[in-house]
């Protein structure tokens, strides 16, 4: 059984077996109490699920490096947290550059089809960067690629469709 010790913020092992092997021996040396620092609190058992996006920036980059430091698995979400914070900024640009140039376009279907079309492009983007972001978290794909791969697709979509505006 293991117990925090609150007065000298260590970790009390009590009732333990050491096993230790050498070669093709092994022996188990029990033992009845031995204190122990490891980098965990009582308080890092607590469900933390979500709190990420609440931090700020310099709070996220603290919890990825304690994350790292201990050697946890699954640090992708945080990471892609961390990088889509930068790449939002620039999705609006390039969103708002795509519908001022959907919008430029003269149809003979109307405004509505122009409209349509700019909500289709904006759903397909939000898409997009959910997929991207869903496939980094499973650890398949870089998560600052993930997070920046639905902006440099729609750049592309937007020079093709400012390259096909009719002057």
């Amino acid at each position: 059984r293991i117990e925090w010790d609150s007065t000298r913020r260590k970790w009390a092992v009590y009732d333990y077996k050491i096993r230790a092997i050498s070669g093709q021996t092994e022996t188990l040396t029990p033992g009845t109490r031995i204190d122990t620092t490891l980098n965990l609190k009582p308080s890092d058992f607590a469900t933390d699920y979500q709190l990420f996006e609440t931090f700020t920036l310099p709070e996220l980059n603290a919890y990825i490096t304690l994350l790292q430091s201990r050697g946890a698995d699954g640090i992708e979400t945080y990471l892609l947290e961390k990088y889509a914070r930068s790449t939002r900024p620039f999705a609006i640009v390039i969103l708002t550059v795509i519908g001022v140039i959907v919008s430029a376009r003269k149809s003979r279907r109307g405004v509505g089809w122009q409209v349509a079309l700019g909500f289709f492009l904006a759903f397909a983007y939000l898409l997009f960067f959910m997929l991207a972001k869903g496939i980094a978290e499973t650890g398949a794909l870089n998560p600052l690629l993930a997070v920046w791969l639905p902006n440099i697709v729609f750049t592309g979509i937007g020079l093709v469709l400012y390259h096909t505006i009719p002057r």
